[in-house]
């Protein structure tokens, strides 16, 4: 099928409005969630979960995972699939790589974060410490999911993304809710905060396969995950089988 002006704006538009909701409906949720949190750990217990909220989301974007993406998207676009394989191999354990060092050093920096840089408290210092070495722990993981994530992009697969994200996103703001009423204390909130964006990751990176299409009149294995479909300049646009 070929594009045209028409077809490409409305798939813009269509996604375009997948990222507003799967970004947008959670923020909805988040005004429910952070009240309930904040009168049950105080303002200093908030404050900690809340710069855990903020080192998840920006530490999870780090990296060469937009590299891999463009990378990935026009290999995509140019009709070489084959190629798509290398590109995110290479990704990825760039950014495990990343995250293993990243983490290393936010754990030897967490109780010098805690108390020389927040200034937290002598009663929640130690809770701080060990949410800050938590997240540290589980950097890896975050940079895997952002390197997965770019094979969503660049395949253009916005509507399974953004229905991870909506997900995923909700359940970071709820699984804290949860564990305050179940009386946990603040290192388990974190913790349910990443084991919410473990889900994601996990989401995110299915369970690869590998499918052949027709690209060029030749026959190339490509990751499969999720279904990037099999395009060339001279093959009509189709899903792989």
């Amino acid at each position: 099928m070929v594009a045209t002006p028409e077809t490409r704006d409305g798939a813009v538009a269509r996604h375009t409005l997948y990222n507003v909701l799967g970004q947008g409906l959670p923020l909805l949720v988040a005004l429910a969630a952070v009240p309930v949190l904040l009168r049950g750990l105080g303002e200093a217990g908030f404050g900690i979960l809340a710069l855990v909220w903020t080192l998840v989301t920006l530490l999870g974007e780090v990296g060469v995972a937009r590299a891999g993406t463009r990378f990935a998207a026009a290999a995509l676009g140019a009709g070489r699939p084959g190629q798509v394989a290398g590109i995110m191999k290479v990704t990825l354990r760039a950014q495990l790589v990343l995250g293993v060092v990243l983490g290393g050093g936010l754990a030897a920096l967490s109780p010098w974060l805690a108390e020389g840089v927040f200034s937290v408290g002598p009663e929640l210092r130690g809770d701080a410490v060990t949410s800050f070495t938590l997240v540290a722990l589980f950097l890896p993981v975050l940079a895997l999911g952002a390197g997965y994530r770019g094979l969503l992009e660049a395949a253009h697969r916005f509507g399974a993304l953004n229905a991870i994200r909506f997900v995923g996103t909700t359940l970071v703001y709820l699984a804290p809710v949860a564990a305050l009423w179940a009386g946990a204390p603040l290192p388990w909130l974190v913790a349910s905060v990443l084991g919410a964006r473990g889900l994601m990751v996990v989401a995110l990176q299915g369970r690869p396969r590998t499918h052949k299409c027709h690209t060029r009149g030749s026959r190339a294995p490509i990751p499969s995950w999720p279904g990037p479909r099999c395009s060339g300049p001279r093959t009509r646009r189709r899903r792989c089988p």
